[in-house]
């Protein structure tokens, strides 16, 4: 998670997706947004960067996953 701000807290979510969503992830990223009223960041496996991801992946905790679609 990103430190405090004056903006407030950010939530952090790790996503994946089976096919590419374009203008959807920000679509998505807003939802999330207004449902849990804090701002939040998505980013996908790809976008880490390569000397964090490691330890982010160690790290992350699956909240949802989608067993149709899971690898």
């Amino acid at each position: 998670m990103h430190p405090v701000s004056s903006r407030g807290a950010v939530i952090d979510i790790l996503v994946r997706f089976d096919k590419p969503k374009g203008f959807g992830f920000i679509s998505i990223k807003n939802d999330l947004s207004r449902m849990l009223k804090q701002r939040v960041d998505l980013v996908t496996e790809k976008a880490l960067h390569p000397l964090l991801k490691d330890k982010i992946l160690k790290e992350a905790v699956t909240i949802y996953e989608n067993k149709r679609s899971a690898r």
